[in-house]
């Protein structure tokens, strides 16, 4: 009876034991991961995208502040009623 106590109460701290620390996903292999990835294939290119540097195909700061204020400006002229009409006074 003792040894089916003593039995008991080991696998019950073993089991415990276990349960407490999460399993170990590394199994020496280099590169491989068995982490599930739960992102969409568009969220994981966008996030690799994010990772590398702009390459030039991305307007500077300064170029975009001043398409912005041509673009302003170009509101505030009336619209023409013709085609061969002036709006410049």
């Amino acid at each position: 009876m003792i040894r089916m106590t003593f039995l008991a109460g080991a696998l019950a701290l073993a089991a415990t034991s276990a349960l407490a620390n999460p399993p170990d996903n590394d199994l020496g292999l280099a590169g491989v991961s068995f982490d599930q990835d739960d992102r969409t294939e568009a969220r994981k290119a966008m996030d690799e995208q994010a990772q590398r540097p702009a390459r030039g195909g991305e307007l500077s700061s300064t170029i975009y502040i001043k398409t912005q204020e041509r673009l302003a400006k170009s509101f505030e002229q009336p619209i023409r009623d013709k085609i061969g009409e002036s709006t410049s006074e």
